[in-house]
């Protein structure tokens, strides 16, 4: 009799076990789903984080409205885009105070609607890195991409 109770307390120790290793590895999971996906706090910071490193951009106006901040690619590419709009004379003050539009090899191009495109070279081993802006509605497009 006494030989069954230690195989049933060994079975349940084993089974204990593994009850706690798939809890955990659920409540991981879980954790991990929570920070690091899409749209959850710790992945936009990381990824507002190097939207601004790559576009090479000042902070944001404190009036900006709207900020929007989404992502594109893979594993093995990465882009990001961001819009906010505010006050035209706001947002005309942001652009002008952007490392990239004051870099000497920033391409300005005219837009049909009253856009300016300004491309540049983009930070952080990024490949491209541009802007849109719309003086008029005070609207601003980013765009910055590595691959």
């Amino acid at each position: 009799m006494a030989h069954g109770r230690k195989r049933s307390c060994l079975g349940g120790m084993l089974l204990g076990a593994l009850m706690t290793v798939v809890v955990a590895a659920i409540v991981v999971w879980a954790a991990g789903i929570t920070l690091v996906e899409p749209g959850r706090p710790l992945y936009m910071a990381s990824a507002k984080a190097a939207t601004w490193e790559w576009a090479r951009l000042p902070a944001l106006p404190a009036e900006a409205k709207g900020f929007k901040l989404t992502t594109e690619g893979g594993m093995f590419t990465r882009g990001f885009r961001v819009t906010f709009f505010g006050e035209p004379p706001v947002t005309d003050a942001w652009i002008k105070s952007c490392p990239g539009v004051t870099d000497p090899k920033c391409e300005k191009e005219e837009l049909d609607g009253g856009g300016i495109r300004y491309t540049y070279p983009a930070g952080g081993g990024a490949l491209h890195a541009e802007i849109v802006h719309f003086p008029g509605r005070g609207t601003v497009e980013i765009y910055t991409c590595w691959s």
